[in-house]
């Protein structure tokens, strides 16, 4: 996901190494060429509740407390960790978005169960409205209302090719960069601070 979101292909400079098992010892920071995103810097963090990370004092050891925003990433729906990653985040404050990433092989296996070559758009309405229905029966209570989008990392990469998989991806980037910059007091368009903005005018 770090990699897709910032269009960074494998063999290319500053690639984030990518694993299915956990891959991040180390908090680590990664920029964006795109001149739209460039006062945004992606986190890498070491994976809650895998490894050796300890998930009860995970948002405090890792200070997520000082983050603009968190995006918590799953391959499916978000279990107890993330739950309760997103509980101290609303709790402390912190704007979060749960992504349900890899929906692509999702979209092709029902595509072929439904005899399709290609992913139709019937077939793509039904898994978003169930997946939809499914996290918010499971995220409810003190973290009710989250918002919650599908992706794929081929599609964050190449919405050309990839365009039959596409279900949220503009949503969540576009959320994100207006997340931050009201956090940051930026905007949107510009990227300059609206108290400089505002001295320039």
């Amino acid at each position: 996901m770090i990699n897709a979101l910032r269009h960074v292909k494998k063999g290319e400079p500053d690639w984030a190494p990518v694993s299915s098992f956990q891959s991040t010892a180390n908090v680590k920071p990664y920029r964006f060429a795109d001149p739209s995103f460039k006062y945004l810097v992606l986190w890498d963090m070491p994976g809650c509740s895998t490894g050796d990370v300890p998930t009860d004092s995970y948002f405090f050891e890792q200070k997520l407390f000082a983050f603009d925003f968190l995006v918590i990433v799953s391959d499916g729906f978000p279990g107890t960790a993330e739950c309760a990653l997103a509980r101290e985040a609303r709790r402390f404050g912190v704007p979060f978005a749960f992504i349900q990433s890899k929906c692509d092989k999702e979209l092709r296996s029902l595509a072929e169960e439904n005899g399709e070559e290609s992913v139709s758009e019937k077939v793509k309405k039904k898994f978003f409205d169930e997946q939809k229905l499914n996290f918010n029966a499971i995220v409810n209570g003190d973290i009710n209302g989250a918002v919650h989008f599908l992706v794929s990392s081929p599609v964050l990469l190449n919405l050309e090719k990839n365009y039959e998989y596409m279900l949220d991806e503009d949503e969540f980037k576009n959320y994100v960069l207006e997340v931050v910059a009201a956090r940051r007091g930026l905007h949107e368009s510009t990227g300059e601070h609206r108290a400089s903005k505002r001295n320039c005018i």
